[in-house]
C-alpha cells in the first residue's frame, strides 16, 4: 500500500521501476540527497558524499524541482536518472585520456540523454575540440614523417594517437620490419 504521498513508484526511462521509499527530506537545518540519502546542509548546492546537485534545475524545462522530487512536476523530465550521466562522464574523460575521441564523444551523447546542458558536458565537449586540434596538427607532422619514410622520427608523436589509429599502425609495422631486415643483415654478414 502507498500510504503517504510522499512514497511513489516511479517508472525510469528504460522501463526499470525506480522506488522512492519515504525518508524525511529535511532534518532541522539539513536536507537529503535524493541521489544518495545523504544529509547536507540547506546551503550546499552539491551533496558531499556523491557530488550530484542538491538543488536541481530541471534540465529540460528549467523549472525548480523540490528536494525530493524524483520526476518534474512541469514536464516529467526524470531528475533521477541524472546520476547515470556521471558514468558516461567518468567513460567520457577515461576516453580523452587515452586519445579515443570518439569513444568520449558517443559516452557524452549518452550523458546528455540523462542530464541534457550538464556544465560537465559542456566542460568536456570544449576539451574534445581542443584534443581533435591538437590530433590534426600532431598527424599533419606524422604524414609529413611517414611519406619521407621517417618512421623512427615519428614514433616520438604516436602517444597522441589511440591504439588502433591506422598511422600508428604503419608506423609499427614499419619499424618491425625495419627491425627484422637489422636482423637478416647483421646473420648475413657473420
Amino acid at each position: 500500500h502507498l500510504h503517504r504521498p510522499t512514497d511513489v513508484l516511479y517508472l525510469g526511462t528504460q522501463g526499470a521501476p525506480l522506488v522512492r521509499h519515504h525518508t524525511p527530506h529535511t532534518v532541522g537545518d539539513m536536507i537529503t540527497c535524493r541521489y544518495c540519502c545523504a544529509l547536507n546542509e540547506h546551503s550546499t548546492h552539491s551533496c558531499r558524499s556523491c557530488g550530484m546537485p542538491v538543488k536541481v534545475k530541471c534540465p529540460k524545462c528549467g523549472k525548480e524541482s523540490a528536494d525530493d522530487d524524483y520526476r518534474c512536476t512541469k514536464c516529467g523530465f526524470s531528475l533521477i536518472e541524472m546520476k547515470d550521466a556521471r558514468i558516461h562522464i567518468t567513460m567520457a574523460r577515461t576516453a580523452i585520456s587515452g586519445n579515443s575521441i570518439d569513444d568520449a564523444e558517443k559516452e557524452l551523447l549518452l550523458a546528455a540523454r540523462f542530464w541534457p546542458n550538464c556544465p560537465d558536458i559542456c566542460t568536456l565537449e570544449k576539451e574534445i575540440t581542443e584534443k581533435k586540434k591538437s590530433i590534426q596538427g600532431v598527424l599533419g607532422k606524422i604524414n609529413e614523417l611517414c611519406s619521407k619514410k621517417y618512421y623512427y622520427t615519428a614514433q616520438q608523436y604516436l602517444s597522441v594517437l589511440p591504439l588502433n589509429h591506422a598511422q600508428r599502425k604503419e608506423i609499427e609495422s614499419a619499424i618491425e620490419n625495419t627491425k627484422t631486415l637489422i636482423v637478416k643483415a647483421k646473420s648475413t654478414s657473420n
